[in-house]
């Protein structure tokens, strides 16, 4: 898992067996042809977000903030 973006989460354990979440991920990268930085943009959509207690990225590469 060195090299892939990857999402999971972690379940409410008082929401009963039949109420399972959907995750669908999606991952874009803006190019700005006027800036020197691109962008990164995530959307989740998740579907019985009430089942979840945590929800968990894994970015492969280190991340530094930039103001």
């Amino acid at each position: 898992m060195n090299s892939s973006f990857t999402i999971w989460y972690e379940k409410r354990d008082n929401v009963g067996k039949s109420i399972n979440p959907s995750l669908d991920l999606h991952i874009n990268l803006w190019i700005n042809d006027h800036k020197q930085r691109d962008i990164i943009d995530f959307g989740v959509m998740i579907k019985n977000p009430i089942s979840i207690k945590k929800l968990l990225f894994y970015i492969p590469f280190k991340v530094e903030k930039i103001i």
